[in-house]
């Protein structure tokens, strides 16, 4: 009898097999699973915006939680809250919706077509009448916006 030294090669592919194919079907669940988690924190960070706007430390533009928040451009109301908007870094990598708050504290969802990085969709959303920030309920609708969350009356 010989005495083996270690894997033999068929051993050895087998393993390699087996960790292939459970990295191929784990990568892309976890990949959604952080896109969707992404999308949940952008929700969180507007709701808190919408309800404590003088706590919102995001300033015209900033970058987290793989999301740009920005005040679309004329969206400023006379001492009222403008709205924000949570844009992806990348679309479809990052996130795969656009979301706004507007004044009123409703939470809109925009799907967007990925490849299109936080600068091309700040070009194409950055203006307030783009957004249901700046436009009425049924504009935001017919341009594509789906309220999420309608603010609740105090």
């Amino acid at each position: 009898m010989k005495n083996h030294q270690g894997f033999m090669l068929v051993e050895l592919l087998i393993v390699v097999a087996a960790i292939a194919a459970i990295a191929a079907t784990a990568i892309p669940n976890l990949r959604q699973s952080r896109i969707r988690a992404n999308e949940a924190a952008a929700v969180t960070a507007l709701k808190a915006a919408a309800a404590a706007p003088e706590n919102d430390a995001g300033g015209e533009r900033a970058a987290r939680l793989g999301y740009v928040f920005m005040t679309p451009a004329g969206a400023d109301a006379e001492g009222a809250f403008p709205g924000r908007l949570a844009l992806p870094l990348a679309s479809g990598a990052t996130g795969n919706s656009a979301y706004c708050v507007d004044g009123r504290g409703d939470i809109w969802r925009r799907a967007l077509a990925p490849g299109k990085d936080a600068d091309a969709l700040a070009a194409e959303f950055g203006d307030a009448a783009d957004t249901p920030a700046g436009s009425g309920g049924e504009e935001a609708a017919a341009a594509g916006w789906v309220r999420l969350q309608a603010h609740a009356p105090s």
